[in-house]
């Protein structure tokens, strides 16, 4: 009766796990926020972080507009998108103009884009450079965006289908911050203060206390969080807004990032 009563208790167990992996986990959504510090940068500046939104029929416009309206929250002076709009644009578009009137809701004066790779390949190539450009976003594709508050910018473009370009060094006059899809772009670029990519969605699904069981190409060991750059300051993986193939996820809590600038010195 007690091995009966125990295997019930692990199917009840297991039906609550994936009922939340499955219904409750993906639609979720926090906020993380991470303290820069640069004396080139006006205090208080804050950049958000987009990525990995993967529209499909079950993750819908309703789920990019509440990622918008939380970033909106936080009246950054830029918004970045890092990629992967679409889960899969031959299957599902979805309401394009509503897509960009959302887009055009984020109140930042500026914003700017990557390709990841699911904005490669048939039509979702030419249906994401519409849709970011007459939403008001800037796409960058090996270029820098130099600004008047203290940041330049770096976009790299999508690592695996994109252009490589031929690298980028930051020269130090001002905050160097790199954005791209994949993580693996990190080692084309050089020179920078904080390098932020999406991709990994954190793992998707994953365990306490372990490494993910599988993550994309261009991963590296950088699968989600903040991770110390070999080639000088930082490395933050974001683990996104939506779902990949499935949607399902597990202690990988979708994301928006705030990152909020202060000239204060950081004490040891």
């Amino acid at each position: 009766m007690r091995i009966f009563k125990f295997f019930l208790a692990l199917i009840v167990l297991a039906g609550m796990l994936a009922g939340y992996a499955l219904k409750i986990e993906p639609y979720r959504l926090v906020t993380e926020e991470l303290e820069l510090v640069s004396p080139y940068v006006d205090e208080g500046t804050k950049v958000a972080i987009l990525t990995d939104i993967h529209l499909k029929e079950d993750f819908d416009e309703a789920q990019l507009e509440k990622a918008v309206k939380k970033v909106n929250e936080h009246n950054p002076e830029a918004v970045l998108f890092l990629g992967d709009l679409y889960d899969n644009y031959e299957l599902w578009q979805g309401d394009e103009e509503k897509i960009k009137d959302i887009f055009r809701s984020l109140n930042a004066d500026i914003k700017l884009c990557v390709y990841g790779n699911h904005d490669y390949g048939g039509k979702a190539q030419w249906a994401y450079k519409e849709i970011m450009e007459e939403s008001g976003f800037t796409i960058l594709k090996n270029k820098d965006f130099p600004t008047d508050f203290g940041i330049t910018f770096y976009g790299a473009d999508d690592y695996i289908f994109g252009e490589k370009g031929e690298g980028f060094k930051f020269d130090g006059n001002s905050y160097g911050f790199a954005m791209a899809h994949v993580p693996a772009s990190v080692e084309t670029i050089s020179n920078s203060d904080f390098f932020a990519a999406g991709h990994t969605h954190g793992g998707q699904v994953r365990l306490p206390f372990i490494k993910p069981f599988w993550t994309p190409k261009g991963t590296l060991e950088y699968y989600g969080g903040m991770y110390d750059n070999p080639d000088g300051g930082k490395i933050y993986v974001s683990r996104g807004v939506g779902t990949s193939i499935m949607t399902v996820r597990f202690n990988a809590v979708p994301e928006i990032t705030i990152c909020k600038f202060s000239k204060k010195t950081v004490e040891n």
